[in-house]
């Protein structure tokens, strides 16, 4: 899990980067990837099980289906449009 912590701070970095050189589809892929590293980190330590998907949404509501919270809007907008 920790690797996948490590990554997702990496490619946000290249993320920013790639948005600043004006590389935005880059850019979009390297964020959507941090995220999904994120949310499975999230979802290993809350829930014991690496989840068998990609779906930034999906897992967002996994994980707040957890923790017992409401996915905001804007989150679920952004997490649909990564997809």
């Amino acid at each position: 899990m920790e690797s996948w912590l490590q990554k997702a701070a990496r490619y946000k970095v290249y993320a920013r980067r790639n948005f600043e050189m004006g590389a935005y589809d880059l850019a979009c892929f390297l964020a959507q990837q941090s995220a999904e590293l994120l949310l499975k980190a999230a979802l290993v330590r809350e829930a014991g099980a690496r989840p068998m998907t990609h779906g930034l949404y999906e897992m967002a509501k996994r994980l707040s289906m957890i923790k017992n919270v409401e996915i905001g809007e804007g989150v679920a907008l952004c997490a649909k449009a990564l997809e």
